[in-house]
């Protein structure tokens, strides 16, 4: 874990990602990138124009609009400069970007040109009109990241030392996808639970679904293989992990690409919306 990146608001729910970041940077010796980005002046225009209700014109000249994002520029460069001190002095190297794009596309050129080998985010999730129109900045990064992404949304208040993985172990191409949560986990030293989801609507019996998973997981004969019983993946993950003290939850998800039941209702950005665990979202596309 050589490379962390943590997007920044500044906000309550940044700090979270900020200090699961100083955790996990102290326990392998990783450089922590902060990364802002500052709306683009077509946003801002949008944003003017949806405010005012008429969508033909802006009341905001190009002039103003210049003025704003080099003035946010500056607060953040300024922000992010007293946050690099902050953690240095804790002894952990800290390195700044301010983009000027959208937060999915910033975080994948910041992950490419960095080597970035997790993205550390805040959320406060999404629900209702917000989550159905817009969602929320954490389900645009887990749709496209490159890189795993690790969501939360209340302090990080231990180690992640247990990282449980969901899956319904069916799919070849997803299959192919779990060496990568087991990098993931030996980078964090954590140790690996593979988790089925029994629904109502979907039983198996244990006897064929053990063995589906030892066969998709046969490289992890250490790792500890788990059948659940609920009414729903999404419920039966959380409760699952819940029970056992799981650390986080790591899921594959799929951007917009349909595949079987388990990854048709998007259960990885149900989680990240819904979830007060912390979630590891691993892009089976990227």
């Amino acid at each position: 874990m050589k490379n962390i990146l943590v997007p920044t608001d500044f906000s309550e729910h940044s700090q979270y990602a900020i200090n699961a970041a100083v955790k996990v940077a102290e326990k392998h010796g990783s450089v922590i990138h902060f990364m802002h980005t500052i709306k683009s002046l077509g946003d801002i225009v949008q944003l003017d124009s949806f405010a005012s209700g008429d969508f033909a014109s802006t009341t905001v000249s190009t002039d103003q609009i210049l003025q704003l994002i080099e003035l946010k520029t500056e607060e953040a460069e300024n922000n992010l400069k007293t946050l690099k001190k902050q953690i240095e002095e804790k002894g952990i190297n800290a390195i700044t970007h301010v983009k000027q794009e959208a937060i999915d596309i910033a975080i994948n050129k910041v992950v490419k040109e960095h080597h970035i080998d997790m993205v550390i985010m805040g959320s406060h999730g999404a629900s209702g009109f917000a989550e159905m129109i817009i969602g929320s900045n954490a389900q645009k990064v887990v749709r496209n990241s490159k890189c795993p992404v690790l969501i939360l949304k209340n302090e990080l208040t231990s180690d992640l030392e247990h990282l449980v993985y969901a899956s319904n172990f069916d799919e070849e191409e997803v299959n192919k996808n779990i060496p990568r949560a087991g990098a993931l986990a030996d980078s964090l030293s954590a140790k690996m639970h593979f988790l089925f989801v029994n629904t109502p609507g979907y039983f198996e019996d244990t006897e064929s679904t053990l063995k589906k998973i030892k066969e998709a997981c046969k490289l992890y004969p250490d790792a500890d293989k788990h059948i659940y019983n609920d009414f729903s993946v999404e419920d039966g993950i959380l409760a699952f992990s819940k029970m056992n003290n799981m650390n986080s939850i790591v899921i594959t998800t799929h951007g917009y690409k349909a595949l079987s039941r388990f990854f048709n209702n998007n259960i990885a950005e149900h989680l990240v919306n819904h979830c007060d665990i912390p979630v590891i979202s691993l892009n089976l596309e990227k």
